[in-house]
């Protein structure tokens, strides 16, 4: 993706890794990132997953308990604003994407999801 690119401030974040450390330290990391307005999260593959994680643990407090560290202020802003979303999926039987497809930028079917992407992102910021 090349969402500097267009204007975007990134933050990309590592997080400690299997085997050496043993879940849920990988989505720790990830709710020590988070603590501000206007944020975006975009992953994929184990980033996408820990994204729906800590989605999960911002709206929905029985499954936080769960874990012994809590997600950032931004959870309550969440449940509380009905926040919106959107899934698009990219291709078809006969033209699958593959993983990460959408970091080929120079490819079109690249350059449409992140257009929208990007599109959605500013429709949410106004």
């Amino acid at each position: 993706m090349n969402l500097a690119q267009r204007g975007f401030a990134v933050v990309n974040f590592t997080y400690r890794l299997a085997p050496e450390y043993r879940f849920p330290s990988s989505l720790e990391d990830t709710c020590m990132v988070f603590d501000t307005n206007n944020i975006f999260a975009v992953g994929d593959s184990a980033g996408a997953h820990l994204l729906g994680l800590f989605s999960g643990m911002c709206t929905n407090p029985e499954y936080a308990k769960n874990f012994s560290f809590h997600a950032p202020k931004l959870g309550a802003a969440l449940v509380k604003n009905k926040v919106p979303h959107e899934f698009h999926y990219y291709g078809d039987e006969e033209h699958e994407l593959g993983h990460v497809f959408m970091l080929r930028i120079k490819e079109e079917d690249a350059r449409i999801c992140n257009d929208e992407e990007c599109d959605y992102f500013r429709k949410m910021m106004r």
